[in-house]
């Protein structure tokens, strides 16, 4: 077909001529399949979706699995094309056979702009495919957490099941990150499974990077283990210490966080607190017990490492003198 041929060219002019001549802009390449605006909606060709719409083209047309333009489009990472097909009067959650919608393709699909403007755009983040899963349950399984993200900001919508599921997935995916958000988005930790022990780790060391004490002390108190590292090498105590948090640092102490902790590079926690000029936290670690002579992997130590600061007033609580 012409048109069609025209479409996948992107010749907008050719495309013009021929609905000027009184083509269908509804022709089908076959008796069963896609018109010519699934194919602009598919590569991403949004003029052409708009001069095709501008010549009667149907915007909820369906193919062959029962897509339209809109699933296409969102399947495909269109943007543009998304957000035109939808101010042209889309239908937001039309379903093909196997009951999947723009949204579900968008989270399989890894597109985070057009998960967004979906959710924005009323789509139901609940709505199950015919294999029972939803847009959030993909992505759990695809490992994409940031459309993760995007879609429990509401999780009274999803529904207690539909959780359970993801963090059961995302559990065997190891995917500590998303479980995180899952857990930080105001979900009751009574309907929640048994989550491993590395997971909880993972929340109580963001937690003491973000300053939230609150959360610390919650995930300290559910069994999170003081002293556990990030993939660095890092401890709460430390990310706490370079971070200046210093309510939190004195959280991980009183439940007995290790205070000469090194990471990979054999930087301490004071060793943090000096680099980025903390005093009060200095002065805390220092109280509990913190080794300035210990070496980094370079053999500086942190009197070094303040003499770099230029910071006299780090220098003398160093040198143990009071200020």
């Amino acid at each position: 077909m012409e048109l069609i041929q025209a479409v996948k060219n992107r010749d907008t002019l050719r495309v013009q001529q021929l609905l000027k001549s009184g083509i269908d802009a509804n022709l089908r390449a076959s008796v069963v399949g896609d018109t010519a605006l699934t194919y602009a909606a598919f590569l991403g060709y949004e003029e052409i979706a708009d001069t095709l719409i501008q010549h009667g083209a149907d915007v909820n047309t369906r193919g062959v699995e029962g897509g339209t333009p809109l699933i296409v489009a969102a399947s495909e990472g269109h943007t543009e094309v998304v957000q035109f097909l939808i101010t042209s009067g889309a239908q937001i959650d039309a379903e093909t056979r196997d009951g999947l919608t723009a949204l579900i393709g968008a989270a399989i699909g890894n597109h985070l702009d057009i998960v967004i403007t979906l959710i924005q755009s009323g789509s139901d983040i609940s709505h199950k495919d015919k294999e029972n899963k939803t847009a959030l349950e993909y992505a759990a399984m695809l490992g994409h957490t940031a459309i993760i993200e995007a879609l429990i900001k509401e999780p009274t919508k999803l529904g207690i099941e539909v959780i359970k599921k993801t963090l059961s997935w995302l559990v065997q995916k190891q995917n500590h990150e998303a479980i995180y958000i899952i857990r930080q988005s105001g979900i009751s930790t009574e309907i929640l499974p048994e989550i491993d022990s590395q997971a909880l780790n993972f929340a109580l060391i963001e937690s003491a990077k973000k300053g939230a004490n609150k959360d610390v002390q919650k995930y300290l108190r559910e069994g999170a283990e003081v002293n556990a590292k990030d993939e660095y090498g890092s401890t709460a105590l430390s990310w706490a210490a370079k971070n200046g948090h210093q309510r939190i640092v004195l959280t991980l102490l009183k439940f007995g966080a290790r205070v000469n902790t090194k990471n990979r590079e054999h930087h301490t926690p004071l060793r943090y607190a000096v680099e980025h000029e903390h005093l009060e936290v200095i002065r805390i670690l220092l109280d509990a017990g913190a080794d300035p002579d210990i070496p980094d992997q370079m053999g500086q130590n942190t009197f070094l490492i303040a003499s770099q600061t230029k910071n006299e007033k780090i220098i003398k609580i160093l040198n143990g003198n009071c200020i």
